[in-house]
């Protein structure tokens, strides 16, 4: 497709799909960017998305992309925030001790 715009902002794009029961669709997000450079962020491998923490450490694995050269790992109760863990990190693994298995929601996120 082309006319798409390079400015880094967020382009949405939705798939629709025929089903048995009608249409259905997923939502998804990208960033437009015209960089110069192939790069793909880094992804979580393990645990699961919406895990579980049955015990008051875990490591947290995930996969390098390319083009990345720093990484840094945030735990906390809310998207972005970093009250139980931030640091900046190498390779792609690291444990985090000290989390309360309290049933409260921890999010994480792994960025470049």
């Amino acid at each position: 497709m082309s006319g798409l715009p390079s400015d880094n902002r967020t382009i949405y794009v939705r798939l629709w799909s025929l089903t048995g029961v009608g249409w259905q669709y997923n939502d998804y997000n990208f960033k437009a960017c015209n960089c110069g450079v192939t790069t793909q962020i880094a992804q979580m491998t393990s645990p699961a998305n919406g895990s579980t923490f049955g015990s008051t450490s875990v490591t947290f694995n995930w996969s390098l992309g390319s083009g990345n050269s720093q990484y840094f790992l945030y735990v906390g109760n809310s998207p972005g925030s970093s009250e139980s863990f931030y640091s900046s990190v190498t390779g792609g693994s690291t444990a985090v001790s000290g989390l309360p298995t309290d049933g409260r929601i921890f999010t994480c996120d792994c960025g470049r």
